[in-house]
């Protein structure tokens, strides 16, 4: 597991958290626990960097990013 997030970007969970996607690269899965609001260009960018899979948090809805994924 490689965590990324772009706030607590250091260390997190007894690790070091990534700033972005693009520094944990392969992707195999990508967790999203973001407001439905800011997960579509977070799957792009997945998408993009050729993730295998993209869950999304139970509860977090956005149907566009769900149709491109």
């Amino acid at each position: 597991m490689s965590p990324v997030n772009p706030v607590l970007a250091g260390h997190l969970w007894n690790t070091t958290a990534a700033v972005a996607l693009d520094e944990v690269q392969p992707l195999e899965m990508v967790e999203l626990f973001r407001a439905s609001a800011l997960v579509g260009p977070v799957v792009d960018e997945a998408i993009a960097l050729e993730a295998k899979v993209i869950w999304m948090q139970v509860g977090i809805v956005d149907e566009v990013a769900a149709a491109v994924a």
